[in-house]
């Protein structure tokens, strides 16, 4: 682990200096997080019951009271905790190291303005407070799901729209929203896609075709969403990616203009 690939925070606890170090600031839905606890002794000797690292989401919640003011709060979720030590001795200046390992969960919720993800460190010292001090880092969209987007946009020329990216708390879909280039956009007003991991390396969802109005009668469909046509969207590891994650942009811009040719066809009558 480079020094300049890692990060990392620091904590005095209880006298004790704590410092948590990962691989990246940054991970996918789904990646493994890698790092290390650092405990160095302050003046005198510690001792603790545990040294324990938590996975925690969080996201914010409105709550209203009974005169009807509205108020923000900040809800956590233990996803994974682990006891890294026992029954601890630090001494004076010394320095002892935890390595760990954690994984995010698959179509996990990702990191925006009021919501996102932490580590969590806590020091059980006996007869102290129990100290508890936390870094945050970012998740964004798995591998699987910036392939396909990365597809639209490099091959296609699609544009994603940013502000519609969100996560799907109920049915864990990450949406997506795009644009599309000027040689469509006399058919289609927009894509969405709705994805999920498989588990396995590969996607589940759809595709949903926002098409142009072309007369009245559309016209009247758009004012219901009637006029979006979906499509079911299931691909492979070994569709996504070549070995090594390495994505398979070509092969992929094939499939996904085959599945908007088909749209666009059948719009005209022509399937």
């Amino acid at each position: 682990m480079g020094f300049l690939d890692a990060f990392r925070n620091t904590f005095n606890l209880a006298g004790t200096k704590i410092t948590i170090v990962t691989e990246r600031q940054e991970y996918c839905q789904g990646d493994i997080i890698r790092g290390t606890v650092y405990l160095r002794g302050g003046e005198v000797e510690q001792r603790a019951d545990t040294l324990t690292l938590k996975l925690q989401e969080y996201w914010t919640e409105n709550d209203t009271d009974d005169d009807g003011h509205t108020s923000e709060r900040t809800v956590t979720n233990t996803v994974q905790s682990r006891k890294l030590a026992w029954q601890l001795t630090i001494a004076p200046g010394s320095e002892q190291r935890y390595d760990f390992e954690m994984r995010l969960p698959i179509n996990c919720r990702l990191s925006n303005s009021d919501e996102g993800w932490f580590l969590r460190v806590k020091l059980d010292v006996a007869l102290a407070l129990d100290p508890k001090h936390y870094i945050e880092f970012q998740v964004r969209p798995a591998r699987e799901f910036e392939a396909i987007v990365q597809t639209f946009e490099r091959e296609l020329r699609f544009m994603e729209q940013y502000r519609h990216r969100n996560w799907h708390e109920r049915h864990l879909f990450t949406r997506f929203r795009l644009r599309p280039p000027g040689a469509l956009a006399k058919e289609l007003d927009y894509l969405r896609l709705r994805l999920r991991q498989d588990g396995r390396g590969g996607v589940v969802g759809d595709i949903q075709f926002d098409l142009q109005e072309k007369s009245v009668k559309d016209y009247f469909k758009a004012l219901v969403a009637a006029d979006d046509v979906s499509r079911p969207i299931s691909l492979t590891y070994q569709e996504l990616f070549a070995p090594h994650w390495k994505p398979r942009y070509r092969e992929l811009a094939s499939t996904l203009m085959a599945l908007i040719e088909e749209v666009i066809l059948e719009r005209k009558g022509l399937v």
